[in-house]
């Protein structure tokens, strides 16, 4: 009997051992980092009569955990600015923008993309007759990971943005990019990587691929020709403007910068109103041209 226990304490140890070398192999290598080419705008470049466009404009925004996340942002920046005049509210039905507005709904399932193209369909067609200025939908990163056929999640997406094209000409649609997860900010979550790893399923950098394979087919087929709000380029984004990513299968993979996140997904405080204030400056920057 303790000849069995002996053993199976073994072999936990023999276990144990390998996802710690796993883990080294999967992150030893720190996250890298690289001057961004580009500057991310900045809230104060903008006027008070510019925000005060926009807090005249209707805009639906359809979303699940993450997009909570950037709403509690849109919060606090609102709260630290006193020009911009924008009222959030969550709505049910389409008679409830009734007034300029960023209103906001829960879009479909988690891990179910499709599902969720289907549901931001119906909300199209709900909140229509309210006439918004401008619409947009986003993906949570756990809808798209390493078993996701991409071209088909993307194919499936193109059509219903031509379709909503079609029948809604004077609504704005706004294109967005899939958030990304950091690599692991807690122990726990890295032997979690670790463990995936030695039964051979997706870890976050195989995942974060797929999400950057998706962003790009986003980026060469909306960027410059329609507007597209990038959040995986913010996320992936340091305060001091570098890019955070891991080199993997040979390709720059971008990953969420861990300051941003303390769950390696969710958006902590630091991070929801860094990605909040593009959110809006890119609303202005749609509405400034109207």
């Amino acid at each position: 009997m303790t000849s069995k226990k002996n053993y199976t304490w073994l072999c936990l140890v023999v276990f144990l051992a390998l996802a710690a070398i796993s883990t080294i192999h999967l992150y030893g290598k720190r996250d890298r980092f690289k001057m961004k080419e580009n500057k991310l705008p900045q809230l104060e470049n903008i006027s008070t009569e510019t925000w005060n466009i926009l807090a005249e404009r209707k805009v639906f925004f359809a979303h699940m955990s993450v997009g909570d996340n950037i709403l509690d942002g849109v919060k606090d920046v609102i709260a630290d600015n006193d020009q911009i005049k924008i009222t959030l509210v969550e709505v049910a039905q389409s008679g409830e923008i009734d007034r300029p507005m960023l209103a906001h709904a829960k879009l479909g399932h988690n891990t179910r993309p499709l599902a969720k193209i289907e549901s931001f369909r119906e909300w199209m067609k709900k909140i229509a007759p309210a006439k918004p200025d401008i619409a947009l939908m986003k993906f949570c990163y756990v809808d798209i990971g390493d078993d996701t056929n991409v071209e088909a999640l993307f194919k499936e997406y193109r059509n219903l943005a031509d379709e909503l094209h079609a029948d809604y000409p004077d609504i704005i649609l706004i294109h967005t990019t899939a958030p990304l997860c950091s690599s692991p900010v807690r122990i726990k979550r890295s032997m979690k990587e670790a463990v995936k790893a030695l039964v051979g399923k997706a870890v976050t950098v195989n995942d974060n691929l797929k999400r950057e394979q998706f962003n790009e087919l986003l980026r060469k087929t909306y960027a410059g020709t329609e507007p597209l709000f990038d959040i995986a380029d913010i996320e992936s984004t340091t305060v001091d403007n570098n890019r955070c990513y891991i080199k993997h299968k040979g390709q720059d993979v971008p990953m969420m910068v861990k300051a941003y996140t303390n769950d390696s997904g969710h958006l902590n405080e630091l991070g929801r109103r860094i990605v909040a204030e593009q959110f809006l400056i890119t609303l202005v920057n749609i509405v400034s041209k109207q």
